[in-house]
This record gives structure tokens, C-alpha cells and sequence, in this order.
């Protein structure tokens, strides 16, 4: 079976990332996905985040009941920060399926400063959604560059979502219609990312 591991902060989840899981599960209609919450992005280290429950609980209740989208808590209990290769090993460890990993034009475009990026290019194929309006040759460029090194990579064909959890934090009230409803709802109950 084809798993499709989508790691980020979701920090909040919003509707840009669910399209990203949808265009992947598109291009794949037969495998599934896992949204992977990171106990602590290597990228985003002394940034303020909200706790790794609510982080989780608000994935969960974004994915609702999508029968092809599950919600893991595996970085929770790893050592941090979160390394995609040593989450990628330890699933690997429990299951000989084939694995891609669902990211942002942005983050591929560093992935060259991930922990370990030659051997996780063995271990997954890369689903790259460019909903940040990334240049195309400097996709198709790293692409290459993937497959120079042993990897694969394939770029999703989705329209562009003009979202980021950095701009939903900034005022979660005035950016609402950019997320679920229930995680709207989850944000106010429990006062996350007022000033």
C-alpha cells in the first residue's frame, strides 16, 4: 500500500494543507495519508507554537471523518526536534509499504539542509504542492536535483492557496474562512494565538 506521511507544525492546521492532502490523495488514489504533527520542527525552533495537543486535537478535528486521512501523534513521543528521516525509520520499521512525503513547494526547495536528506531520498518519494507561488524552473531545478541524488519527485497539479499558519496566527479571528470550521471553533474555546 502507498502511505502518503504529511509532517509539518499544522500550527494551525487550515484549508491550504487540506487541499495539499487532497491533491496528493488525487495524484494517488489508492493509498492513504498520515498527518504527522511535529513535536518540534528543526526549522522552527524557539518559534511560539501552540502545545502539541492542541496541535493534534485541531489536526483530528480538521481530517473529521475523511476515511483516507488519519492523524499520527508518532513525533510526540520521539526525541526532538522532529526529523523526518527518524520518523520515516520508524514507520519502516513497523511496515514494508511504500512511503511518500507530502511537502511545500518551500520546504523542498530546502532540502538540502534537512537532517540526513540522502538517505531519506532512498527511503520516500517526495509529492510536492507548490501552493506558495514558487517559481517553476526553481521546482523543476531541485527536481532534478532529487533525481541526481537517487530520489523521486513529483510536483502535484493544484491551484494556488494563498494561506500560511504564520498568517492565521497573526489574527485567527479576521482569518477564519481560512480554516475548518471545527478547528475555528477550537481555537476560541481555548484562547490560542492571542497576543
Amino acid at each position: 500500500m502507498a502511505i502518503i506521511l504529511f509532517g509539518g507544525s499544522f500550527d494551525p492546521v487550515h484549508n491550504g494543507h487540506l487541499a495539499m492532502a487532497r491533491a496528493a490523495l488525487d495524484f494517488l488514489p489508492s493509498a492513504r495519508l498520515v498527518m504527522i504533527p511535529a513535536a518540534c520542527s528543526p526549522f522552527k525552533m524557539g518559534g511560539s507554537m501552540a502545545s502539541e495537543q492542541h496541535r493534534l486535537a485541531m489536526c483530528r478535528l480538521a481530517v473529521g471523518d475523511e476515511p483516507r486521512i488519519t492523524v499520527s501523534d508518532i513525533e510526540l513521543s520521539m526525541e526532538k526536534p522532529s526529523y523526518t528521516v527518524r520518523t520515516v525509520e520508524r514507520l519502516q520499521l513497523e511496515t514494508a509499504d511504500d512511503y511518500y512525503f507530502l511537502c511545500g513547494a518551500d520546504s523542498f526547495l530546502s532540502l538540502d539542509r534537512w537532517k540526513e536528506y540522502q538517505k531519506l531520498l532512498s527511503m520516500v518519494s517526495f509529492l510536492v504542492a507548490n501552493r506558495d507561488g514558487a517559481a517553476d524552473d526553481a521546482l523543476q531545478a531541485q527536481k532534478r536535483w532529487v533525481e541526481q541524488n537517487g530520489g523521486t519527485a513529483y510536483l502535484l497539479p493544484m491551484p494556488r492557496v494563498d494561506v500560511s499558519s504564520t498568517q492565521v496566527r497573526q489574527d485567527a479571528t479576521e482569518q477564519s474562512h481560512l480554516l475548518p470550521p471545527l478547528v475555528v471553533r477550537y481555537i476560541q474555546e481555548n484562547g490560542l494565538y492571542k497576543e
